[in-house]
């Protein structure tokens, strides 16, 4: 799991936000927060022990503090970028999956992953691999929120 890196944006958070982390961040090597807050909340981040604060001391959007934290990622040499929320929840067991299921790609034309959308009893799933449209661009860095996992092109 160590080719796939977390950015979290945050936005005022509290130390719920922080809690909710804890629970998934085991799972990554690093945790790249990105903080929309008007305030400084690199003494909230510490208390994650494989997160880098990155404040922007405004709130830049949250196209613009993915691709900050995305950019920081792929600079570190990480292939995959999971994005959320600071309330993002996963279940432990389906993270795990998730994340084992990128592990074992090895296509270089998987450009997204994406969870199953669950709508009413019925089941709308949107996992698999997006082809590659934009063959020039060196980076694909997409302006999304939610558990939205980017893979860094060549």
């Amino acid at each position: 799991m160590n080719k796939t890196a977390c950015v979290i944006i945050w936005y005022n958070p509290s130390l719920a936000e922080v809690q909710n982390v804890l629970t998934y961040s085991s799972f990554f090597k690093k945790i790249y927060i990105v903080d929309n807050s008007d305030i400084d909340n690199r003494e909230l981040s510490e208390k994650i022990t494989n997160s880098i604060y990155i404040s922007n001391g405004k709130n830049l959007g949250i196209a613009e503090a993915l691709n900050i934290g995305c950019s920081a990622a792929y600079n570190e040499g990480f292939e995959y970028c999971m994005t959320m929320d600071q309330d993002s929840v996963w279940d432990v067991d389906n993270l795990r999956s998730y994340l084992d299921e990128i592990d074992c790609n090895f296509s270089d034309s998987t450009a997204l992953y994406a969870p199953s959308m669950h709508v009413s009893d019925d089941s709308f799933s949107i996992i698999g691999d997006i082809k590659r449209i934009f063959i020039k661009q060196k980076n694909i860095f997409l302006k999304m929120t939610g558990a939205i996992v980017c893979f860094f092109s060549e």
